[in-house]
């Protein structure tokens, strides 16, 4: 009769197999030396970096997941509310990503052993990658404020293309909607219910309903079932009728201090 292992044995065997499949601490798969490399975009990032532990705000700290959550607060304005998992972990690494229907859209690289303020030593973001808000679902887009655009086809476009969000509370100009046209507005910026202070630095006048002249050309980009037609003084939002919203340009860029 062939004897039974013993519990030892056992034990032994169960510790090398979680080991081998990198099970051992609950969460397998490698670290990528950046956070770049983990995240699942259509394009390119839409932001990307690392912890600022020179001047702050933000600090390292006693594990991975208070420096992460430490980073979150001081300079995750730009994020969504979401669940941060830990993927991965490596002696002095771990990864963290947010999913969402089987795609990585932003991972996080902490590291122990960064020198922090004040002579600290500890866990800091090493770096992060965030995808575009194109990529994201509507909700968590709409959540930080970021109004994405569609094509024609109804596919969410990069806001490196086209976005539009609303003006900071902190100088009064939430009632505005801001809409830049390429990165940094380079090919159009305009103003939707413009705060009576910008008229005199801008092209034309707002209006709520309009026609859009013959010059004024079809962007191709859509949201909430109206057209974006643009010429060099203004962006007509042309709805189903054919009655149009126009949102002037500004002589040049007007910025909130």
């Amino acid at each position: 009769m062939p004897s039974r292992p013993s519990p030892v044995r056992l034990l032994t065997v169960l510790v090398l197999a979680l080991l081998a499949s990198g099970c051992a601490d609950g969460h397998g798969g490698e670290v990528p030396g950046s956070a770049s490399d983990a995240v699942d975009c259509s394009g390119s990032p839409y932001r990307t970096g690392s912890g600022n532990y020179d001047s702050g705000p933000e600090d390292v700290r006693d594990d991975a997941r208070g420096a992460l959550d430490d980073w979150l607060e001081q300079e995750g304005w730009s994020l969504p509310d979401v669940e941060w998992a830990e993927a991965a972990r490596q002696g002095d690494e771990a990864l963290f990503t947010w999913s969402s229907a089987g795609s990585v859209l932003a991972a996080f690289v902490v590291r122990d052993g960064t020198d922090g303020l004040d002579d600290h030593r500890g866990w800091g973001v090493a770096s992060y990658a965030v995808c575009d808000p194109a990529d994201w679902p509507p909700d968590k887009s709409d959540e930080i404020g970021v109004e994405v655009w569609t094509n024609a086809d109804g596919d969410r476009v990069p806001t490196s293309l086209i976005q539009s969000f609303r003006g900071p509370e902190h100088c009064g100009w939430e009632e505005t909607t801001f809409l830049f046209l390429g990165k940094d507005g380079e090919d159009g910026l305009f103003y939707g219910t413009p705060d009576p202070d910008f008229d005199r630095f801008l092209r034309t006048t707002y209006a709520a309903h309009a026609e859009p002249p013959g010059d004024a050309a079809d962007t191709g980009y859509r949201r909430d079932g109206r057209e974006l037609w643009v010429t060099p003084d203004a962006a007509y939002l042309v709805a189903a009728d054919g009655d149009a919203e126009r949102w002037p340009a500004p002589e040049q860029p007007i910025y909130c201090d």
